[in-house]
């Protein structure tokens, strides 16, 4: 049954700089974690994997099938390779890997031996390495942020301090990556950390603040707070909380889009699309899975499991700038619906 719920969003101040329509909205692909059903019962088998689906909820395809859980997936900037977390065993740390962005060859690309890796990661815009959470021996203990070297696996700390950092974000332009802390200190907050000089800023003083994620030219974030999506400038200015709960926002490359988890009481955790230009929120869904071999009715939105959705970067990242006047205008009557028959 197609059901469509609109949630008025009135005066909703957003500071950002989206894109015009200069992308293939058809074309761009989401990469993203699904469970698989038990029984064909809506519950949680506690084996994930990871797929990717069009930002129209069209062509879902799975790209891994092991026995383990893959989490947090992330495109490289080309767009070529996927980046994942997949640990050794169930509630186990593991290891960064590599696949293409078929899903052909999977292989491990840290050793990791000492340091945990539970997930948590981001490409560097360059895409010469990458930026993941993981503690630094077997005791426990604060988690640290590391650079992994793309090509050869090796592993440097980056961060030594009390704060506890996770959900790093790579700023496009290089220069910044944002993460929330973790630790007893000071939880829950977004702070800046500048790649060159290692300067930690925090962008928020009230916890509940999580999940950062850069805009296109590096200007704004989109995180959540209290549950909520919000936003802010890069400094931590001008911050606006929407009407409009979920978790682990990504910005599309495009500017114009924003993806992110929602959960409900009654049905497992999906994935909405935020388009600013026509303000609608809607649910990237279709059909559930009718068999293996029929993977463009599986419905990424039954089968979503815990971990940030990502959009595919490289050729569809070309973007210009909406007016701010416009962005505001197109937000004042945000709703949301669904894109597909909701089951």
């Amino acid at each position: 049954m197609r059901r469509c719920v609109w949630l008025a969003i009135a005066g909703a101040f957003l500071a950002l700089v989206a894109s015009a329509a200069a992308v293939s909205r058809g074309s761009d692909r989401i990469v993203f974690v699904t469970n698989h059903l038990c029984g064909g019962r809506q519950v949680d088998c506690g084996r994930a994997e990871i797929a990717t689906v069009r930002a129209d909820g069209s062509g879902v395809t799975i790209l891994t099938r092991n026995a383990v859980s893959e989490a947090s997936p992330a495109w490289s900037p080309n767009g070529a390779q996927i980046a994942y977390f997949r640990p050794a065993g169930r509630s186990q740390a593991g290891q960064v890997w590599l696949m293409n962005a078929d899903g052909s060859h999977q292989r491990q690309l840290t050793h990791l031996n000492g340091v945990q890796f539970y997930g948590d990661l981001d490409w560097a815009p360059n895409g010469r390495s990458l930026v993941i959470k993981a503690f630094a021996s077997t005791l426990g203990g604060s988690t640290e942020l590391w650079i992994v070297n793309a090509s050869s696996g090796k592993v440097s700390p980056l961060t030594r301090t009390m704060v506890g950092e996770g959900a790093p974000s790579w700023s496009p332009n290089g220069r910044w990556i944002a993460f929330s802390s973790e630790g007893r200190l000071q939880a829950n907050r977004i702070w800046r950390l500048s790649v060159a000089t290692k300067r930690m800023v925090p962008l928020t003083a009230a916890p509940a603040a999580v999940y950062p994620s850069w805009s296109p030219d590096s200007r704004q974030i989109v995180f959540t707070l209290g549950g909520r999506l919000a936003l802010m400038n890069a400094d931590g200015s001008h911050r606006h909380v929407l009407r409009l709960f979920g978790t682990r926002p990504h910005w599309s490359p495009d500017g114009g889009r924003i993806a992110f988890l929602e959960f409900g009481e009654d049905r497992p955790s999906r994935f909405r699309i935020l388009d600013f230009a026509s303000s609608i929120s809607q649910v990237v869904a279709s059909a559930p899975c009718s068999g293996p071999k029929d993977q463009s009715k599986c419905s990424p939105g039954l089968l979503m499991a815990a971990g940030s959705p990502s959009w595919r970067r490289g050729e569809s990242s070309a973007r210009k700038s909406f007016p701010m006047t416009s962005v505001r205008a197109s937000t004042s009557g945000l709703s949301t619906r669904s894109t597909h028959a909701e089951r």
